[in-house]
């Protein structure tokens, strides 16, 4: 099971390209401009924190997932 859980409020991203311009082996800018995580299950977080961290509308959220199945929110 991954560690890891990305949810990007994709509808509310102003196209700023931060996070795929810090990490992007997870992160794509689409034709529409927009950005979209390649991957949202992850067993480790590699660059995907400071991409959270920088975009500039917080619509970058991770969770952890614990062994139980719970999710606790990083950011």
């Amino acid at each position: 099971m991954a560690k890891y859980r990305i949810v990007h409020e994709r509808e509310s991203c102003i196209a700023d390209g931060v996070c795929a311009s810090l990490c992007p082996d997870n992160w794509v800018i689409e034709d529409d401009g927009l950005a979209s995580p390649l991957k949202t299950e992850l067993d480790d977080l590699g660059c995907n924190m400071e991409a959270a961290q920088a975009c500039p509308v917080n619509i970058i959220h991770i969770y952890e997932i614990k062994e139980d199945g719970s999710e606790v929110q990083l950011i």
